[in-house]
């Protein structure tokens, strides 16, 4: 009556094998995922308190490129874990 496969082996079976090599490796892992999301945050908290630590500086210019770059890898994290739920969602029945 009741399937004793998990819900992600029950996906990863019946995606083809182009769209689960489109989505990548975090299509088939959810600690990756997780771990991603955590760094994503920790990202975003920090780059965001250094950046006004930064710009209170007198030599701003020599550090903005820190917390920027922390921001900007927050940004693309959650943009790509973003588009991971999307592809999972449309390609998936």
């Amino acid at each position: 009556m009741f399937d004793d496969k998990r819900a992600d082996k029950r996906l990863v079976e019946k995606t083809p094998p182009d769209i689960r090599r489109a989505i990548g490796g975090l299509y088939r892992s959810r600690t990756a995922t997780r771990l991603l999301l955590i760094i994503a945050i920790v990202s975003a908290i920090f780059g965001g308190v250094g950046l006004d630590v930064c710009l209170s500086e007198p030599m701003w210019e020599a550090h903005i490129w820190v917390p920027a770059l922390l921001i900007v890898l927050a940004v693309w994290i959650f943009v790509s874990i973003l588009l991971h739920a999307i592809r999972i969602k449309l390609f998936t029945k």
